[in-house]
């Protein structure tokens, strides 16, 4: 069988979503065409930098929502604001 393989299809700009935690992981999100709670997920993904001038500070999670497909999300800590990265297929 061929190798597995997964791509993130990256939404261009992310687009800023609603995000309930629970226990400090994501429960449900809320996004331009996007709606749903969450019935698995991953992470948080932490990472951050300076890179040339501009500062970045990010907690990144996959999950899985009840109407199906996977998606990334990150919580942006300079502008305290969730986004939808894109969807994992």
């Amino acid at each position: 069988a061929p190798p597995l393989r997964v791509a993130l299809r990256a939404y261009r700009p992310p687009r800023l979503a609603h995000v309930v935690l629970q226990a400090g992981a994501p429960a449900f999100v809320a996004a331009a065409g996007l709606r749903g709670p969450v019935t698995a997920c991953a992470g948080p993904w932490r990472g951050s930098g300076d890179w040339w001038d501009t500062a970045w500070s990010r907690e990144e999670w996959d999950v899985s929502l009840v109407g199906g497909g996977v998606f990334r999300l990150f919580f942006d800590r300079l502008r305290e604001a969730w986004f939808l990265e894109g969807e994992i297929d």
